[in-house]
């Protein structure tokens, strides 16, 4: 069992939240998180749990996502 803990900040209007959830989903990782919500930003901290290639391939997912966003 492989465990990754990061955390993620940007707009409220952009979900990121529910793109952490669905990802989990979809590579079958459990993830728990916590939300710290501001007027119009949000902060979520995150911990993602599963076996290691599918740990390993969370993070590749979140890195590419958050260069994509940079742009």
């Amino acid at each position: 069992m492989s465990r990754f803990s990061s955390h993620i900040e940007g707009p409220r209007w952009a979900n990121a939240g529910n793109a952490l959830d669905i990802y989990s989903m979809k590579t079958g990782t459990d993830i728990k998180k916590v939300v710290t919500k501001y007027l119009l930003r949000e902060r979520i901290d995150f911990v993602v749990t599963g076996s290691e290639a599918e740990v390993n391939h969370f993070k590749n997912w979140l890195r590419d996502s958050v260069q994509e966003y940079n742009r």
